[in-house]
């Protein structure tokens, strides 16, 4: 197992993360309405809970290091990962198919989306070759961890798309699928810089190796870690924009 990420910024960030994304959850779950789309809210909900339990288990992990505690929350934290990459299954099929009198083309797209998710883990995560900062949670767990999220990222951002190039005239929403394509596509391109870095932004007793292009105060993690804080905030109004849809009006929540 490679060694753990000290960079205090980077804790700093999982702390904030996992605020970040409870309060996200609070705001979107209670901003459902009889006639939005109470599917997305239910989804995109359990995405922001789950991400911030496994954000605020994953820096309990990491600072308690080592003992019983730090392995059981470790655990946890790679269960809130798959939990949220599993969510994001059938949220991403809400986006781009929302209507109920289509549920066959929604079956459809979330078994495809089952099968891209799959695929990713066991494919493209081995290719990468990077694993998450986890204890006690084994390489080949992490890096199929990071093949299925950028996965799950994908089939996000491929649900913004088609909400997109649908007709306006037959539903709206089209902001909304904006937003959170732009939120998606940040944390997809700070996570291809992540992977880039992560080979050479390794620490050896607690020093950072010289050959990564970041200083150890801000490492990759930390870089990969604050720019979803802030492209979460683009997912949160994507996903408020998509909700209000369900009426037609703007009287959405903004954050």
């Amino acid at each position: 197992m490679k060694e753990l990420d000290p960079t205090y910024a980077f804790h700093l960030c999982l702390y904030a993360l996992s605020l970040e994304c409870i309060l996200f959850f609070a705001v979107v779950s209670r901003s459902q309405d009889p006639y939005a789309h109470e599917g997305i809210a239910r989804a995109f909900s359990l995405i922001f809970l789950f991400q911030s339990a496994a954000a605020f288990s994953c820096v309990l992990a990491l600072q308690s290091f080592e003992g019983m505690f730090s392995e059981v929350v470790a655990t946890a934290s790679a269960f809130f990962i798959i939990a949220t990459l599993f969510v994001c299954i059938p949220g991403a099929a809400l986006v781009a198919i929302p209507e109920m009198r289509y549920r066959i083309w929604k079956t459809a797209l979330t078994l495809v989306n089952i099968v891209a998710l799959f695929f990713s883990a066991m494919i493209v995560g081995p290719k990468i070759g990077t694993t998450l900062d986890l204890p006690y949670v084994t390489d080949a767990l992490q890096s199929r961890l990071v093949g299925a999220m950028f996965g799950a990222l994908i089939i996000v951002l491929i649900a913004s798309l088609i909400r997109l190039i649908r007709p306006p005239e037959s539903l709206k929403g089209r902001s909304g699928a904006a937003v959170l394509a732009s939120g998606t596509i940040f944390i997809l391109l700070a996570g291809a810089v992540w992977a880039y870095l992560a080979d050479a932004c390794q620490f050896k007793d607690n020093v950072l190796d010289e050959a990564c292009a970041l200083p150890q105060s801000f490492d990759h993690n930390a870089l990969f870690s604050l720019v979803t804080i802030i492209a979460n905030g683009f997912v949160a109004e994507g996903v408020l924009r998509l909700m209000a849809a369900g009426t037609g009006q703007d009287g959405y929540i903004r954050i």
